[in-house]
């Protein structure tokens, strides 16, 4: 990554991304290995935690700390 010197960019381990389950064949549990597509980058990730499923139309919480994810699911994770 290029920045400038004066302002760098600190380096990450984690972060909370809100995701959508396309067409998949098994559901989605912790510990599932990803692929992260940010604009043009792509990175391979982990899964650690899920942590609720939400409503697509209001972003509310429908299930704190679900076991797996569907297909057609949003969710934090």
């Amino acid at each position: 990554m290029l920045c400038d010197p004066r302002y760098p960019m600190k380096l990450i381990r984690s972060f909370i991304a809100r995701i959508i389950i396309y067409d998949i064949p098994s559901p989605i549990a912790k510990g599932e290995a990803v692929v992260i597509h940010s604009h043009t980058t792509k990175a391979p990730g982990k899964i650690s935690f899920l942590l609720a499923t939400i409503d697509q139309s209001t972003g509310e919480t429908i299930k704190d700390r679900p076991k797996f994810l569907r297909k057609g699911q949003f969710a934090n994770v």
